[in-house]
C-alpha cells in the first residue's frame, strides 16, 4: 500500500498536465475580452482526445520553449475540445483538426489547419505580427506557374481548402470549380485525386454553402449532355461522381435500372462498379451490386490482402505502437464491412452458394464482434436476414443489442403495415 499514493499522484498529474501549460483556463468569451483589453492576440486551438496530430502538437509544439515565450509575450492562448464544446466548434467552424485560429480585437485574423512543428508555428505567428497571413502565402504558391506554364495542383487544392476553412465560400467555390474543370490539364496524374479527395472537399463546401450545389449541378448537366452526344468512359465517370457530389442518387439509380435490362448494360455497369458501389449500398440495392460481382472469391482475397498488408507496410513500421493498433483495428473493421457487403449482395442477387461460402470464410478469417455485427447488419439492410445471421448476435455487446432492437422494431413496423 505504500506505493499506492505515489502511483495515484502520478496518474492525477498526467491528467492535469494533459493540456499544455501555455494554455489559459479562460473560457472563450472571457479570453476574447481579456485579449482586447490587454491589446494581445487570442490564439485558439481546437482539439480532440482522438486527434493524433493534436496530441503530437501538445507533446512537442505547444511545449516548445520558443513557442511558449512568443505566446507569453504577444498573446493569450486557449485550447478546447470540440467534443466537449460542440457549440463553440460550430461557431468557430472547427471541422478539421487541429484548427488554430488567431483573433485580433475579436475578429478572426487568420487560421491554419493540421499539425505544425514549432518552427512552422512560430513562422506563422511572426507573420501575423508583420501583417502576413497563411491564406496570402497559400495564394501566392497556388497562383505561381512553373517553367512549363502549369500550376502546382496540390497547392491550389490547399488554397481552396483554406478558403473553405476560413468561411470564404464564394472564393472557395471558384477555386473548386476551376480545379474540377482544369486540374488534369496541369497534372494528368491527379485523376484519382480529382474523383476522390477533391470530390469530398466539394461535398464539404456544399454542406456549408448551398449555392455551390447549383454550380456543380450545372456541371453535371453539361456532362450528361456530352454523354448523349458522344459517350465516353471519362465523362460517364464524371457524371456519376457529380451525381454523388450534389447528392442526387436518383439520377444514378435510374440509369442503373436501365442498364440492368440487358447483358450489354450489365457489362457497362460492371466496368464502373467501383464508381457506383457506395450509391448502390446507400440505396439498399444490394441485389444490383450482387449481379455485377464477377468473381466473389477474388474480391474477398483482395480485401483480405489489404487488411493483412496494412500492418506490414513501410508506413506502419514507422508508426507508434498506439497508432499501429488503431490502424489494425480500422483495417479489420473495413475488411468486415466489405466481406459482409459481398455476402449480402450475393444473397440478394440470388447467388446463395457463393454467398454462404463467403460467410464461412469471413468468420474463419476474422471471427470477431465487428465481423458478426457487419454480417448481420448488411444482411438486414439487404433484406436477406435469416436465423443464421441472427445467431451471430449477442446482446451482451451494445452494438449487437442495438441492431437486434432495430431488427425487432422493423419487424413490428412490417406487421403493422400488413394489417388490414
Amino acid at each position: 500500500m505504500l506505493h499506492a499514493v505515489p502511483l495515484a499522484i502520478a496518474i492525477l498529474s498526467s491528467v492535469v498536465l494533459a493540456t499544455p501549460p501555455i494554455f489559459s483556463d479562460l473560457a472563450y468569451d472571457e479570453a476574447q475580452r481579456r485579449a482586447r483589453k490587454d491589446d494581445r492576440l487570442l490564439i485558439v486551438d481546437a482539439t480532440a482526445t482522438w486527434c493524433g496530430p493534436c496530441k503530437r502538437m501538445d507533446r512537442t509544439t505547444w511545449t516548445d520553449p520558443a513557442v511558449e515565450a512568443w505566446l507569453k509575450e504577444h498573446a493569450i492562448a486557449i485550447q478546447f475540445d470540440v467534443d466537449e464544446h460542440p457549440d463553440l466548434a460550430e461557431q468557430l467552424r472547427a471541422h478539421a483538426l487541429p484548427t488554430i485560429i488567431a483573433f485580433r480585437d475579436g475578429e478572426e485574423l487568420d487560421r491554419i489547419v493540421a499539425y505544425r512543428t514549432p518552427g512552422a508555428l512560430l513562422e506563422w505567428l511572426e507573420g501575423l505580427l508583420e501583417g502576413r497571413t497563411s491564406l496570402e502565402s497559400l495564394r501566392a504558391r497556388a497562383m505561381k506557374k512553373n517553367w512549363r506554364g502549369r500550376y502546382d495542383i496540390r497547392a491550389r487544392m490547399q488554397y481552396a481548402d483554406a478558403l473553405r476553412y476560413a468561411g470564404k465560400f464564394e472564393d472557395a467555390l471558384a477555386e473548386y470549380r476551376w480545379l474540377w474543370e482544369h486540374m488534369l490539364e496541369h497534372d494528368a496524374s491527379m485523376g484519382g485525386v480529382r474523383r476522390s479527395f477533391l470530390a469530398g472537399d466539394i461535398k464539404e463546401l456544399i454542406a456549408e454553402h448551398e449555392p455551390a450545389r447549383e454550380v456543380f449541378r450545372h456541371l453535371r448537366d453539361q456532362a450528361e449532355a456530352r454523354l448523349k452526344k458522344a459517350p465516353d468512359w471519362d465523362t460517364l465517370l464524371d457524371w456519376l461522381k457529380l451525381n454523388d457530389i450534389i447528392d442526387d442518387p436518383s439520377a444514378t439509380m435510374a440509369w442503373v435500372d436501365r442498364m440492368l435490362r440487358d447483358e450489354e448494360g450489365i457489362a457497362t455497369l460492371a466496368r464502373v462498379v467501383h464508381a457506383i458501389r457506395d450509391t448502390l449500398i446507400e440505396q439498399g440495392r444490394y441485389d444490383a451490386l450482387g449481379r455485377l460481382i464477377d468473381n466473389p472469391h477474388e474480391a474477398f482475397e483482395h480485401d483480405l490482402a489489404l487488411m493483412k498488408g496494412s500492418s506490414r507496410s513501410l508506413i506502419a513500421a514507422a508508426m507508434s505502437e498506439e497508432t499501429r493498433r488503431a490502424t489494425r483495428t480500422t483495417a479489420r473493421r473495413l475488411f468486415a464491412d466489405r466481406a459482409a457487403i459481398l455476402h449480402a449482395a450475393l444473397l440478394a442477387a440470388g447467388r446463395p452458394d457463393e454467398a454462404w461460402k463467403i460467410f464461412e470464410r469471413a468468420l474463419w478469417e476474422e471471427d470477431s464482434v465487428a465481423m458478426r455485427l457487419a454480417l448481420a447488419r448488411h444482411a438486414h439492410a439487404a433484406g436477406v436476414l435469416s436465423e443464421r445471421h441472427l445467431a451471430l448476435l449477442d446482446r451482451r455487446f451494445e452494438s449487437h443489442a442495438e441492431l437486434l432492437d432495430e431488427i425487432h422494431d422493423a419487424g413490428r413496423d412490417d406487421q403493422h403495415d400488413a394489417r388490414p
